[in-house]
């Protein structure tokens, strides 16, 4: 339900640039930057292009938001995140964290959040040349939130995710999810991909259906099933849905276009998964695993090929057995082999020569005849007993039992009738709220 709000709220932020003021917290947190001193931005909002800042030799700057940092020579980055207090107030203290060549700078969100699409709660940055005697460009970039978060309602559990994947790369396809599915608790989820160059791109899009709706900045929404984008430096794109209950998807396709490339572009050639826990991520560890696997075909043929050669072999093992059946005529001579070693000293044998005489004729019954008859003589007297038993007094034993049996059938299928009913009406409540929210 949340993940149908998110992309009309997200919708809005790509395509409009909101103009606000910076919240305290975040002038005051560095008291080497504020709004005062022109040395604060604000990157907790949609921006497509990323902006390159200057610093001169000794100066600072800070960014809040969640965003991709690279520059042209080695620098700090010092970062606080903001925790919520006692009265359910945001705010930072003296905690730090301090990192050279950070790649990403992520929010971290709440386990459990209400509206995760309204979160704005973000870590701020100050900046510095790692050499304060010179002068460096750092590049910084906004990173749409990547999140996995779970929300109660009165009717539901609704786990809500944004996969958020970030490319540098000069060509490439991306395949974009939307969905819900109900496998044990509900979770929604959309795709956002966002690409970044020194040059231009050829941008193609293709829809899997009319269900799929996607919304490209700097572009706007796409209504065709399939098209050409102008050519852009950068990306950045979402899938949704007209129809809330059924899956949509689409696929971006994306080349270098004859144009020039910028010399101000600093960020290394990447095709990553952004984190949904959030913090600093560097290059090396920047690229994290999704806790929910978009692709439907993915988990399917994984584990069915490993499943169908691993009974191969045991089939193989077994017939291996059936041709030491044919020795096995040797091995029903096993009592007997004991006896043609054993035809010299014939005492020994005379006790067996007794049940081995008429089933030598036949080597099969031999085994089965021995044993069975000797079990089956002693519990002949015992059945004899039991049914005089069972026509005087365990007959109404029995009744009694299959009447309790009967009973308890009947419980069971008044119970299972219920139940039924219970998660139709629960449902039908479920089906109509997501309609609603839609």
């Amino acid at each position: 339900m949340i993940h149908f709000l998110l992309v009309n709220c997200l919708s809005k932020k790509l395509v409009t640039k909101v103009i606000k003021e910076i919240p305290s917290e975040y002038e005051t947190a560095f008291s080497e930057c504020s709004s005062s001193q022109n040395n604060l931005y604000d990157y907790s909002t949609a921006k497509v292009d990323p902006e390159v800042i200057t610093i001169t030799s000794g100066s600072k700057f800070c960014v809040y938001g969640n965003i991709m940092t690279a520059s042209d020579k080695n620098f700090i980055a010092t970062t606080k995140y903001p925790y919520q207090d006692t009265d359910n107030t945001w705010k930072f203290n003296d905690e730090q964290q301090t990192t050279t060549n950070p790649l990403f700078i992520l929010t971290k969100y709440p386990a459990k959040l209400a509206e995760p699409y309204n979160f704005n709660h973000h870590p701020i940055t100050m900046f510095q040349c790692a050499d304060n005697s010179q002068e460096c460009k750092i590049q910084v970039a906004y990173i749409q939130p990547s999140y996995y978060v779970l929300q109660e309602t009165e009717y539901m559990k609704l786990n809500t995710g944004v996969r958020v994947r970030v490319t540098t790369k000069s060509s490439g396809e991306k395949t974009l999810y939307t969905g819900m599915v109900a496998s044990p608790s509900i979770i929604g989820y959309i795709d956002v991909v966002q690409v970044f160059g020194p040059q231009k791109h050829n941008f193609h899009y293709k829809k899997q259906n009319d269900n799929a709706e996607l919304t490209v900045a700097p572009f706007g929404n796409t209504d065709p099933l399939e098209g050409d984008l102008d050519p852009s430096n950068n990306l950045l794109v979402s899938i949704s849905k007209k129809d809330a209950l059924s899956p949509a998807q689409a696929t971006i396709t994306y080349k270098l276009a004859e144009d020039p490339a910028n010399d101000d572009f600093f960020f290394p050639e990447i095709d990553v998964t952004v984190s949904t826990q959030g913090g600093v991520f560097t290059k090396d560890n920047a690229d994290t695993a999704f806790p929910y696997n978009f692709d439907p075909s993915t988990p399917t043929p994984v584990p069915e090929p490993t499943e169908e050669p691993t009974p191969v072999p045991e089939p193989k093992e077994q017939p291996s057995e059936a041709p030491t059946e044919q020795p096995s005529e040797a091995p029903t001579p096993v009592p007997e082999p004991t006896e043609q070693p054993s035809e010299a000293p014939t005492p020994v044998p005379e006790p067996t020569d007794k049940p081995t005489p008429e089933p030598t004729e036949k080597p099969v019954p031999d085994p089965t005849n021995a044993p069975v008859p000797e079990p089956t003589k002693e519990p002949v007297p015992d059945p004899d007993a039991q049914k005089k038993g069972l026509t005087k007094k365990q007959k109404a034993v029995i009744g009694g039992i299959v009447g309790l049996a009967v009973v308890a059938i009947i419980i069971i299928v008044v119970v299972i009738f219920i139940v039924k009913k219970k998660r139709a009406e629960s449902t039908a409540i479920l089906t109509d709220k997501l309609i609603e929210v839609v």
